[in-house]
């Protein structure tokens, strides 16, 4: 009773454990208050303390850069853009090591902050949009980003947000009302309102419609085909 022993917490990090000098068993390592929020007022992790989240801080690669951008299929592939300090992109990837590892940025033309990144639950694969209108795919066996032949979607737009279905119906938005839909073969423009503003972000759950938000709007339009439905 009263030793000690290292240990690792459940962020991961360092820390030291004590034995209970009353039940003779070791007590949980202490969590700083920093990673803890009492949420749902119950004890989740098992250390003690009433809490719902756990909020762990892990070091990135890319020293100054500035990340806008997460997506992923589970915890060993999750993907993160955004602007090196020189304004070049940026790209890391959370991969099974469990370690954030900078990853490549070749076929990434344009000195252009990469605003976007959606990431195909099927397949691993990611896809990245930017602030000058293009979107890339990422070919692993190539090691490099490819733009669809079709081109950019809205040269020139500062795109603020992919989601898709498929790799076949890929949303991306972005200011002064740009929306494009890729569907495997072109990017169609979807029938939205006239002189939309700025949007910001959308979500398109497969089986549901798709699902837009921006300065003072939100829009909801049908999956398939592409037509707006409703504005609040």
């Amino acid at each position: 009773p009263g030793d000690t022993e290292s240990d690792t917490n459940p962020c991961g990090a360092p820390c030291t454990r004590r034995c209970d000098p009353a039940s003779c068993t070791w007590l949980p390592c202490a969590v700083s208050d920093a990673y803890e929020h009492a949420c749902d007022a119950l004890d989740d992790d098992g250390n003690g303390q009433v809490d719902e989240c756990l909020w762990c801080l892990e070091p990135m690669p890319g020293d100054g850069t500035t990340w806008l951008a997460i997506d992923g299929t589970d915890a060993t592939n999750v993907w993160a853009t955004g602007v090196a300090p020189s304004g070049a992109p940026s790209v890391a990837q959370r991969d099974v090591s469990y370690v954030w590892v900078e990853r490549a940025t070749a076929g990434l033309d344009d000195p252009a902050a990469l605003t976007a990144v959606w990431t195909d639950k099927s397949t691993g694969r990611p896809w990245a949009a930017n602030e000058v209108g293009r979107v890339f795919r990422f070919d692993s066996a190539a090691g490099t980003w490819v733009e669809p032949v079709a081109g950019p979607p809205a040269a020139g737009a500062r795109l603020l947000a992919l989601a898709a279905r498929s790799e076949d119906e890929l949303w991306v938005v972005g200011e002064a009302g740009t929306a494009r839909v890729w569907d495997g073969i072109a990017w169609r423009s979807p029938d939205l309102p006239a002189a939309m503003p700025d949007l910001t972000d959308l979500v398109a759950p497969v089986g549901a419609p798709t699902w837009i938000v921006g300065r003072d709007a939100i829009i909801e339009g049908e999956a398939k085909p592409v037509a707006a439905e409703e504005l609040h």
